[in-house]
């Protein structure tokens, strides 16, 4: 947990960078990323075992807070 936490901080630096964070989410992600911050986008991903598996795309700064994560 403390590495997920050093780099919430970390990334509290920048704001004017566009930041993208991926994550299977969970509670610890809610706490650190909160959704009033950052966009949550749901994506297609796949565990370890190449299954399908839901995974988010947090973004922050970016077009992407209004649009889609691919926009420019």
């Amino acid at each position: 947990d403390e590495d997920h936490f050093q780099l919430s901080e970390a990334l509290k630096g920048f704001e004017q960078a566009r930041l993208i964070v991926r994550t299977g989410g969970g509670l610890l992600y809610e706490r650190l990323f909160p959704r009033r911050e950052w966009a949550w986008k749901e994506a297609a991903g796949r565990n370890q075992g190449n299954k399908k598996a839901c995974e988010y795309l947090l973004v922050k700064n970016g077009p992407a807070e209004e649009e889609g994560v691919d926009d420019p």
